[in-house]
């Protein structure tokens, strides 16, 4: 981890040595007042009365909010206090108070708007409360580095009943990455002119899909404009939503080899995914002040069209004869994986521990986690276009849908403008290579004596 540099930061009771490090301490208490300490307000010890005193107070420093905020403070009050006490913003990700604090940074003075640094933290609690262990923790702020572009490691210490004490926690950190004696924010430079022509470019894919949608999508950017909205990356998210659908629609029946196709989407795919990660690349998505939008259009979209047209042409045929106890055990799978799915989708997202302990395993045997929507995808994309997928009987049309969500998967990872491209791409080659490998086996081990209806292979119109 040493070519991850980031600056890291522990509380009065860290007894180790604290040169290289930053200094927390409570915005509300007397104490340090240096370039070295960044001050934390606590909204679950202290009260909104102490707010405007401890920011006038620590004028020109750095200060990270934590735990939920009272209701009787909005955006735009913080937000003034900002400015006018200068203060750096330490945008704690996950916490009760980050929605808040994201609302108040875009609404900051544009020449204070850049004074943001991204922190990450574990809660002392946390830990045992998800039921993780002392390696499991320690992979978290690997993949928060990895995943994130976090600027800043705020290490509260553990519980006792992780049985690692302040100073070990720390030294473990400190060997883990390759600290930052400062901290340093991610340079955004400007690119109006590349935006320009990538939105051009975005705009002739639209019409290419569908003319009057396009005119549709017009219409929607204007509303969002007029309600003070981000029209920028509403335009993003639909480029993606609605690109990969009409890519895919063109090159599913174009006339050429089954193992073209795939690589031809493959690559189509995330030329999408770079044009809508480049169009949406600004210092406030970098740093999630404004969050990426169509999100999960983008990965719903495709697959729902694509279930219709194959339940349509080839599922409701099959589905004709009695059903059975398989379908309704079939029913309930897709119910209880389409929930999972929706429910982890986020930044607060449910994932269960079985989960987090697999994770964990892929990153220590790959060094980076695949996507395991990507894999199944392209395993089912290869099924697909080879027209080995009707061999699996009457659920044979859900594979379609399967092979979809890995290209909308790939699109998908780069309208996360805040992930490091260099992640977004070693994730998603050993995605697709897993994914590949995966369906040729399952396509090598499928019958072969069973006649296919040609009307409804993926060459149809």
């Amino acid at each position: 981890m040493g070519a991850s540099p980031v600056a890291l930061g522990f509380d009065e009771r860290y007894v180790g040595e604290m040169a290289s490090f930053y200094l927390m301490h409570d915005a509300t208490q007397m104490g340090p007042r240096s370039s070295r300490v960044i001050y934390v307000f606590d909204f679950s010890v202290h009260s909104i009365d102490q707010l405007e005193p401890s920011l006038e107070s620590r004028k020109g420093h750095k200060v990270i909010f934590f735990e939920q905020p009272p209701d009787s403070l909005n955006p735009q009050r913080l937000a003034e206090m900002l400015d006018r006490y200068e203060i750096t913003v330490g945008f704690l990700e996950m916490n009760p108070v980050s929605e808040l604090v994201r609302h108040s940074l875009a609404l900051r003075a544009p020449d204070q708007r850049d004074q943001v640094f991204r922190v990450h933290t574990i809660k002392t609690q946390e830990p045992v409360n998800l039921g993780l262990s002392y390696p499991m923790i320690l992979r978290r702020w690997i993949r928060a580095k990895q995943e994130r572009s976090i600027d800043f490691f705020w290490i509260q210490p553990l519980a006792p009943e992780i049985g690692v004490d302040y100073l070990q926690y720390g030294i473990d950190m400190a060997r883990l990455f390759s600290m930052n004696p400062e901290i340093a924010t991610i340079p955004v430079p400007a690119q109006v002119w590349f935006q320009a022509l990538l939105i051009i470019g975005g705009c002739a894919l639209l019409v290419s899909y569908n003319f009057y949608l396009f005119l549709g999508v017009l219409g929607y950017l204007a509303w969002v404009f007029i309600q003070r909205g981000d029209p920028l990356s509403a335009f993003a998210g639909l480029v993606a939503a609605l690109g990969i659908a009409g890519v895919f629609r063109e090159y599913r029946a174009m006339s050429s080899s089954p193992l073209v196709k795939y690589l031809t989407l493959i690559a189509l795919a995330t030329i999408i995914g770079i044009m809508v990660n480049a169009m949406n690349f600004r210092f406030e998505t970098v740093y999630q002040i404004l969050l990426p939008q169509g999100v999960k259009l983008t990965l719903f979209y495709l697959p729902f069209l694509v279930f219709l047209r194959e339940f349509a042409l080839y599922g409701a045929k099959n589905m004709k004869v009695r059903l059975n106890w398989s379908d309704l055990m079939l029913l309930i799978v897709l119910l209880a994986a389409g929930i999972y799915v929706i429910t982890r989708t986020g930044n607060s997202a449910l994932v269960l521990n079985i989960e987090r302990q697999f994770r964990d395993w892929l990153e220590v045997t790959l060094g980076i986690r695949p996507r395991f929507k990507e894999v199944a995808g392209y395993a089912a994309l290869w099924l697909y276009l080879f027209n080995r997928h009707h061999t699996l009987g009457r659920y044979a049309f859900l594979v379609p849908v399967l092979a979809v969500i890995g290209i909308t998967t790939t699109v998908n990872s780069f309208q996360h403008v805040h992930t490091p491209l260099l992640t977004v791409f070693l994730r998603q080659m050993m995605s697709i290579g897993i994914g590949t490998l995966i369906g040729i086996g399952v396509s090598l081990a499928l019958p072969r004596n069973i006649e296919v209806n040609r009307e409804h292979t993926p060459d149809s119109p």
